[in-house]
């Protein structure tokens, strides 16, 4: 995934988790999974219950059937709730995303 789109991915689940749900749909192809969207990003992912979500993962789409990267999320296997390991687990990508972006524009 490029660098660019590091900030962007930040700002969707920001987004999502303050409970702005305006690009999100549930996917056509496997209802048990959540899409946000935003341009040519997704993120996939999957309810727990309890308000709570596994992010099975993300892609830039590059056309309209990108079934093989659906396919592959579909597949992986679903976060284990345990909230201070997902609180670990959200500050080290959030660190990551902000370190590793690309500042400026494409």
């Amino acid at each position: 995934m490029r660098e660019e789109a590091y900030t962007t991915i930040l700002d969707m689940i920001d987004t999502f988790k303050s409970g702005n749900n305006k690009d999100t749909k549930y996917l056509s192809t496997n209802s048990n999974f959540i899409e946000l969207k935003n341009d040519q990003i997704r993120i996939v992912l999957k309810p727990l219950g309890n308000n709570n979500y596994s992010v099975q993962g993300a892609f830039i789409k590059k056309s309209d059937n990108e079934r093989m990267a659906y396919t592959n999320l579909f597949n992986r296997p679903t976060a284990i709730i345990d909230e201070d390991y997902s609180r670990q687990v959200e500050e080290y990508y959030t660190q990551y995303l902000q370190e590793n972006g690309r500042k400026g524009s494409r």
